[in-house]
């Protein structure tokens, strides 16, 4: 275990190395499309563009035995995590990103010349690699709006347990006095409620609503951050692909959004991957 926790160790630290090349890929790509637009900027338009395929060489160098490291941590993954969705929506996301990454090992190496030439398609492959890519994001958001879905269930659980609470202690008060009181206590209740008519308790109930929303966030901010960066993410692929066409400036923008989005967990410790291991 020991050559192995080395392995991961130094893998994890190219990881590092490949969000700062990211960051500056994707930037790169909005400056040479926001330089493309000025007649007069084409010498650094150009400049610009082939920073962007540099760089995204450069991950692909850099990613070069991460899929191994990929498809070793859906292991605990299968028995860290008691939620049925989580574990399998975890560990399938992990295995495609295993097989883009291993696919683009092969993709990769053809365009440096070092497999045989017409050895494999490299357009057919490369469109497969993005497929796992794209499967790999879409499970991850999956399991986002599953673990929103059931943070939100538990919250109103809360709040409604901590209304029924607040209200038995309110009718034990209102039952003490005497009963003139309590008839009083009650039609003043219908009244203010009668008043307030029937859009005005839909604002009040959105306002809880809003409130239990920032509250989740606050108090869960690993899905927030690992749904931030999925959303972006998913387009992506989905561009490469040709199900989308977006310009290479908004692909730039999204790029840029989910790098820092994942690199938030390094910057600050309380914030943890979804889901932790």
């Amino acid at each position: 275990m020991g050559k192995m926790d080395e392995f991961i160790k130094f893998n994890n630290q190219t990881a590092g190395r490949d969000k700062v090349f990211r960051l500056a890929q994707y930037t790169s790509r909005i400056l040479w499309y926001g330089l493309a637009k000025r007649k007069s900027c084409a010498k650094s338009a150009e400049k610009a563009k082939r920073l962007d395929e540099s760089l995204g060489l450069m991950r692909r160098l850099l990613r070069f035995g991460r899929f191994f490291e990929t498809l070793h941590s859906a292991l605990p993954v299968m028995s860290s995590v008691s939620d049925p969705v989580v574990r399998t929506t975890c560990v399938l996301s992990r295995i495609s990103s295993t097989c883009f990454m291993l696919i683009d090992h092969i993709v990769c190496l053809d365009k440096l010349g070092v497999l045989p030439p017409k050895l494999i398609n490299a357009a057919k492959w490369d469109r497969t690699s993005t497929r796992f890519w794209l499967y790999s994001i879409v499970l991850g958001l999956i399991r986002d709006f599953y673990e929103i879905q059931r943070i939100y269930r538990e919250e109103f659980q809360h709040v409604r347990s901590r209304r029924v609470t607040k209200s038995s202690s309110s009718n034990t008060l209102t039952d003490s006095r005497l009963p003139e009181q309590s008839h009083h206590y009650h039609h003043q209740k219908r009244a203010i409620l009668g008043s307030l008519g029937c859009g005005s308790v839909k604002m009040v109930e959105c306002l809880k609503q809003a409130r239990v929303f920032r509250r989740c966030v606050r108090d869960h901010g690993d899905v927030a951050v690992d749904l931030l960066k999925n959303s972006c993410d998913v387009f992506l692929p989905l561009n490469s692909l040709g199900f989308v066409n977006l310009s290479p400036a908004v692909i730039g923008l999204l790029g840029v959004i989910s790098t820092i989005a994942s690199a938030l967990p390094q910057i600050n410790p309380m914030i943890k991957m979804v889901p932790a291991t």
